[in-house]
């Protein structure tokens, strides 16, 4: 049986009280119990992301009110979550009790979630604040990692990416990392792409590093031009 818990909580704006739940599932079905009483399934015969979204009351927004979104499944079909809940903020997502996944993404509007809890990610995409909070010390399978808009809202950017652990990691991408001057990769680094902006500065010693590691991977770096002709 795979559970995740999204705790959300409404905020005081334009569809400050709208739940979303996006999932992908290989086949089969999911149970969601949106935490004020209603429920839902959704269901599919092959692998695929699925979407739905709930109307939670008005009057939850000033008060600021938290709901425990529970998807769950008999089997161990859920296989990639979106730790994002619309207009509402996530407060926390719990990924614990779900090891079929493979896939994590979040961005902007939460406060919290542990990756360590889940070895088996193999892609994982962050952006904004979500940068701020990961730690990657037991993301073992992890192959791709997307790392983006780092800074601004309500955590400081990020200076030093620590991935000494993530030796199956075969692309990684940095966009917009705008304090991030140190990726740290171990000895037996399988990796072998990575993509970068000019507005993420890496340099010296670090990028030295990751360049021989490509190379001896067999693989390139890209950097790109943000500059529009």
């Amino acid at each position: 049986m795979g559970q995740i818990i999204m705790t959300v909580e409404a905020i005081n704006w334009t569809d400050g009280n709208v739940g979303h739940v996006k999932v992908c599932l290989n086949g089969g079905s999911c149970h969601i119990d949106w935490g004020d009483g209603c429920t839902c399934y959704m269901q599919t015969d092959k692998c695929e992301w699925l979407y739905d979204i709930h109307f939670y009351s008005v009057s939850c927004k000033a008060e600021g009110r938290k709901f425990d979104i529970v998807i769950s499944s008999d089997g161990d079909n859920i296989i990639g979550i979106w730790a994002d809940s619309g207009e509402m903020n996530v407060y926390d997502i719990d990924i614990s009790k779900c090891q079929s996944l493979e896939y994590f993404r979040a961005s902007y509007l939460i406060n919290h979630f542990d990756l360590t809890t889940n070895p088996g990610l193999k892609i994982i995409e962050l952006k904004g604040e979500a940068c701020g909070l990961a730690d990657f010390s037991r993301s073992t399978e992890l192959k791709e990692l997307y790392y983006q808009y780092t800074g601004g809202g309500r955590y400081s950017g990020v200076k030093k990416l620590d991935l000494t652990k993530c030796d199956k990691l075969e692309c990684l991408e940095c966009r917009h990392a705008y304090e991030l001057t140190h990726i740290t990769i171990s000895n037996k680094s399988a990796l072998k792409e990575l993509v970068y902006d000019e507005e993420t500065p890496l340099s010296g010693k670090p990028l030295e590093i990751i360049k021989r590691t490509i190379e001896r991977n067999g693989g390139k770096i890209i950097k790109e031009n943000n500059d529009i002709a």
